[in-house]
């Protein structure tokens, strides 16, 4: 049996880890040292027995911990895998970026962050239940990697097309690539790569800085105002008493998008132009957090 080299630290909501561990009961490393994680099917546990785990976490009943142990490692192993083949992609991108330790990654600061986490149990129970048509199995982000980095739109796009394909070249079946940067969810904006793998299922995530910095400030606003303002698309409803605060930062989403886009169109290079960095993009903060940005 496999077994993990460290932990994953978590809250209650789950943190974001840049730690790097494995898995040791899986073939991972073939082909003269090529990562093929992705090909090999878990082989501690079934999908039937997935399938009833998640049942049973949707009906609050008792579950197998050590089967649900498994299947908790094999996830945070294909996240450890994930975030490996991702800072290798980066590096295909031709813009020079410093990885940051800090999980904040501010604009104009040429660095990139690179986190993952496997879903704590409350929060998956919390998700089953919110969906409940949907198997455990089917939860695209059981398992979730997350990249935040100081880069334009269009390198944003890039990186996305360029990990679809490293990712499918190395064992995925598919990779499904969503842009929710023109049509937002309750006014996030990012481009997400639902990935489709032996291995199992995976989100990643590609968040621009400023996209961040929008969604660590909803994701401080859902604990003021309730977490459901986070899934209005899926029919939850904003608290009538919290309206206008919720409007004002779906509208500044809308703001931060514009000035980014204006800012893509003016640092596009020219043919056959070397790719330099851009001028800065400043966050404009007030007493409560992020307002939005200037060019400078």
């Amino acid at each position: 049996m496999g077994e993990c080299t460290s932990a994953r630290t978590r809250s209650s909501k789950g943190v974001w880890s840049c730690s790097q561990h494995f898995v040791l009961g899986v073939a991972i490393i073939e082909e003269g040292g090529t990562l093929r994680f992705l090909e090999h099917k878990p082989t501690t546990f079934s999908k039937r027995q997935v399938h009833r785990i998640g049942s049973a976490l949707r009906n609050g009943e008792e579950i197998g911990e050590e089967l649900y142990r498994y299947i908790l490692i094999h996830q945070s192993a294909l996240c450890d895998h994930l975030e490996i083949l991702a800072a290798s992609t980066l590096s295909e991108l031709g813009v020079p970026l410093e990885r940051s330790t800090d999980s904040v990654v501010e604009p104009d600061s040429n660095r990139f962050f690179i986190g993952s986490r496997v879903k704590t149990r409350p929060v998956l129970v919390e998700k089953l239940r919110r969906m409940p048509s949907f198997p455990l199995e089917s939860i695209q982000d059981f398992s979730g990697v997350r990249m935040d980095f100081d880069v334009t739109l269009s390198e944003q796009s890039r990186l996305a097309e360029l990990l679809a394909q490293d990712l499918e070249e190395r064992g995925a079946d598919h990779v499904k690539i969503q842009d929710m940067r023109e049509k937002t969810h309750s006014g996030y904006r990012a481009i997400h790569l639902h990935i489709y793998s032996p291995a199992g299922r995976a989100e990643f995530q590609l968040r621009t800085a400023l996209q961040s910095r929008w969604a660590n400030l909803y994701e401080l606003a859902g604990d003021l105002y309730g977490r459901g303002i986070r899934y209005l698309e899926f029919g939850e409803r904003v608290p009538l008493e919290f309206d206008t605060q919720v409007r004002s930062h779906h509208e500044l989403s809308e703001v931060a998008h514009r000035v980014e886009k204006y800012f893509d169109v003016l640092s596009f290079p020219l043919p056959n132009a070397p790719l330099k960095r851009r001028s800065c993009v400043k966050p404009v903060y007030c007493g409560t957090g992020f307002l939005g940005c200037w060019i400078g």
